[in-house]
């Protein structure tokens, strides 16, 4: 599947809705999408990215080095596997922020799972502690992080 890119400029910041694959071509792509925009505030939707490859990440990079400095951008409900690259390869991120994430969540009473959207600003600490508690809805009981917080939050203290 090629990259789909939906564009919503009735929105302030106006979002970007991709889909699709991040791989290589889709800096032509980006490029393209962006330069019909005028706004200096731009939201990524990231939640319908399903493959990530390593010239995938290099034109990203690129394209956020190239076309976005001096503009404001986030992160919006970002897939775990965006976040581990986010965590491992910073120019992922350039100097965008993450405004939400998908978190794995699991009881360790009953051994259910979720994954549930969390918003980085409002529900994390700077230090990368969730602020935010999430019971479970089979026990009751407070469900963890399934990865470790400092793990999952980690680009929090490359910023």
């Amino acid at each position: 599947m090629d990259l789909e890119i939906q564009t919503d400029t009735t929105k302030n910041p106006v979002v970007l809705t991709l889909r699709g694959n991040l791989v290589a071509g889709i800096g032509a792509q980006l490029s393209q999408a962006l330069s019909t925009i005028s706004s200096q505030q731009v939201i990524f939707d990231l939640a319908d990215i399903t493959i990530i490859n390593s010239s995938g990440i290099g034109e990203w990079a690129e394209f956020l080095q190239e076309h976005m400095t001096g503009k404001r951008f986030w992160f919006r409900r970002c897939t775990p596997n965006i976040v581990d690259t986010i965590n491992l390869l910073p120019s992922f991120l350039a100097h965008g922020n993450v405004e939400s994430m998908f978190v794995d969540f699991q009881c360790n009473k009953c051994s259910s799972e979720v994954r549930v959207e969390v918003n980085v600003l409002r529900d994390v600490t700077p230090a990368g502690e969730m602020r935010r508690k999430l019971n479970c809805d089979n026990c009751k009981k407070v469900m963890n992080t399934l990865f470790p917080e400092d793990d999952l939050f980690s680009f929090l203290s490359q910023k």
